[in-house]
C-alpha cells in the first residue's frame, strides 16, 4: 500500500472499474489515464501502476491473468471503501501482499489515537519507532510522505511540515454516520461496531481521543447529531464530564 499515491487517481480508477462493469487490462487503464503519447519517449506509467498496486493490496480489485476487475460491488463511497479495506488489512482480515500493508492504519492508531495525540512533528521518526514497523523492515521518508499525503486526502488529518495533525474531518464522520443502519444507539455500540470498521477509534484506556470527540462535538453543535446522557443507562459514557452515552444521526443522506 505504501506507493507514491495522491488520492484522486485512486478514486478515478476505481470509478472507471465501476463504470466498466467487467475486466480491464493494464493497457486499457494506461490509455484512459495517461497523457497521449506526443514525444520521442513514452510517458511514465508509474502513477497508474502505483494506483493498481494499491487497489490490489487493499483487495478492492483482483488480478486474473492479464486482466483486473473489482473484487466485489459496494454501496460505500470510494473513500469509505478504502478506509474499510485498510482497516481490514490491519486486522489481518485481508491477506497482505507486502509485510508493510497492514501498517497503514496501524500507524494512525498507534501514533495518534491510542495515546490521544493530535500532532506528531516528525512522522518518519515516529512511525519507525513502532515495533511492527521495525519488524516489517522500516519505512522510508518517501513512503511516509505518501502516507501523510493520502491520509490528508482521506480526511483523517493534514500535513504540517514534516509532521502530521490528526483530527478526523467532520465531513468524514458525517459520511460514516450516513451509512450507519441504526441511525440511533449507544455511543459504545456506534464506536465498536460501526466507526471502528473504518477508523481507529479508542485510546488505550478505552476512551475516545480528541481526534474523534472534537469533530463529533462540531457535528452536535451544527445539529447533525444529537448526543445524550440517559440516567441509569448501563451504556459506557464518553466526552469526559459531559458523560454522553447515546448518539442519534439527525442529518440527511449525503
Amino acid at each position: 500500500m505504501f506507493r507514491t499515491i495522491y488520492g484522486p487517481e485512486i478514486v478515478s480508477i476505481y470509478r472507471f472499474f465501476e463504470l466498466a462493469n467487467g475486466p480491464l487490462s493494464r493497457q486499457t487503464l494506461y490509455e484512459a489515464f495517461m497523457p497521449a503519447y506526443t514525444g520521442a519517449e513514452m510517458p511514465s506509467t508509474q502513477n497508474v501502476d502505483d494506483a493498481i498496486a494499491f487497489l490490489l493490496s487493499a483487495s478492492i480489485i483482483h488480478e486474473n491473468g492479464a486482466f483486473y476487475r473489482l473484487s466485489s460491488t459496494s454501496s460505500l463511497s470510494p473513500r469509505l471503501l478504502i478506509l474499510r479495506q485498510m482497516t481490514r488489512s490491519m486486522r489481518g482480515e485481508i491477506e497482505a501482499m507486502h509485510p508493510a500493508d497492514p501498517l497503514y492504519m496501524y500507524i494512525l492508531g498507534e501514533v495518534f489515537i491510542r495515546p490521544n495525540r493530535l500532532f506528531a512533528s516528525k512522522m518518519h521518526t515516529e512511525a519507525n519507532k513502532l515495533q511492527r514497523v521495525k519488524d516489517a523492515g522500516g519505512l522510508s521518508k518517501e513512503k511516509m510522505q505518501s502516507w501523510k499525503r493520502f491520509m490528508t486526502f482521506l480526511g483523517v488529518g493534514r500535513r504540517v511540515g514534516s509532521g502530521f495533525q490528526c483530527v478526523y474531518a467532520p465531513e468524514l464522520l458525517q459520511e460514516i454516520l450516513c451509512c450507519w443502519s441504526e441511525r440511533t444507539g449507544s455511543l459504545q455500540s456506534f464506536f465498536e461496531t460501526h466507526l471502528s470498521t473504518f477508523l481507529p477509534v479508542l485510546t488505550k484506556d478505552g476512551d475516545i481521543p480528541s481526534a474523534v470527540s472534537d469533530p463529533l462535538s462540531f457535528l452536535a453543535t451544527h445539529k447533525e447529531i444529537l448526543l445524550e446522557s440517559r440516567q441509569d443507562s448501563p451504556s459506557k459514557a464518553y466526552f469526559g464530564g459531559q458523560k454522553f452515552q447515546y448518539i442519534t444521526y439527525a442529518g440527511g443522506v449525503l
